[in-house]
């Protein structure tokens, strides 16, 4: 075999595809996930000697982590035949700089859930990425960087019952 063979189709090379890799990093995801989830869950309060609930706190995220591996193993057998190069070479520096810049934003997000609540805090950081990331309708934009932070948090908190943090704004209704 010749350098000049590597990366085709019927030769004996292995290639590594971005899905290769994205399916080995969700399958390994999974499995800590499912180990760690036990000891990360906290147990609930017992009445009676009694859980409130038939299921285990930790049961459904471990269904989560089992189908996060299913899915990994699925997407692993499915890029075993993908013949596609390295798109890593092609990566501009604007790319990677858009990357790091929306990780940073979730970072600043996590930062302000607890101070300004869920509702602005989602409005902030969904208006800040959507103009970063070339939305210019601002109508448009307002409209959904509002309304589906609110959304959700009534439908966690009013039939959910999940408790999201609370605005810190006066009124604080959302």
């Amino acid at each position: 075999m010749t350098p000049a063979d590597h990366g085709r189709p019927g030769t004996s090379t292995r290639c590594w595809s971005y899905d290769t890799v994205c399916a080995i990093a969700f399958v390994a995801l999974g499995v800590a996930l499912f180990l760690l989830i036990p000891h990360q869950v906290a147990r609930p309060l017992m009445m009676f000697g009694q859980m409130a609930s038939g299921l285990q706190p930790e049961r459904f995220p471990q269904v989560v982590a089992g189908f996060l591996v299913g899915f990994g193993l699925w997407y692993l057998w499915q890029s075993r035949g993908a013949q596609e190069a390295s798109g890593f070479a092609a990566l501009t520096p604007g790319g990677a700089a858009r990357v790091l810049i929306a990780l940073g934003a979730l970072l600043l997000y996590a930062g302000l859930l607890e101070p300004l609540g869920f509702v602005p805090a989602s409005f902030i950081i969904a208006s800040a990425l959507s103009l970063f990331l070339g939305q210019r309708n601002i109508a448009l934009g307002v409209a959904v960087c509002l309304g589906v932070p609110v959304v959700i948090y009534l439908l966690f908190t009013r039939v959910l019952h999940v408790s999201l943090p609370p605005s810190a704004l006066p009124g604080g209704l959302l």
